[in-house]
């Protein structure tokens, strides 16, 4: 008993010392899974971004040509619409080129 008693505050000591290294230990690994969570938050967080823009983006995209759609097929049937490619280079003239022709039913001197 008396070496139980001499050896019992040693022996209390050393298991407070083992537990808070191991608490110290346990609380470091925690604290790097946290950390590599961390970062794959934050990587999945930019993929959802990235994509979140592509979405808005393409429904930009959608309504502009919707909207080029729509203008083209109304006015698709009274007026055809042509791109100046050249114009003459003197002031007694006024000629331009269009990239338009007879394909698309356009007629010389036709206004």
């Amino acid at each position: 008993m008396a070496v139980q008693t001499i050896t019992y505050p040693v022996q209390t000591s050393v298991q407070a010392v083992v537990s808070t290294i191991k608490n110290t230990w346990n609380s470091y690994i925690n604290l790097i899974e946290v950390n590599e969570e961390n970062k794959l938050l934050k990587q999945q967080l930019l993929n959802m971004e990235e994509k979140l823009n592509q979405h808005i983006e393409n429904s930009v995209q959608f309504f502009r040509l919707r909207s080029q759609l729509l203008f083209a097929q109304k006015k698709a049937r009274n007026e055809i619409f042509s791109e100046i490619i050249g114009e003459s280079a003197d002031n007694t003239h006024q000629i331009r080129l269009i990239n338009r022709g007879s394909n698309q039913l356009l007629q010389r001197n036709y206004i």
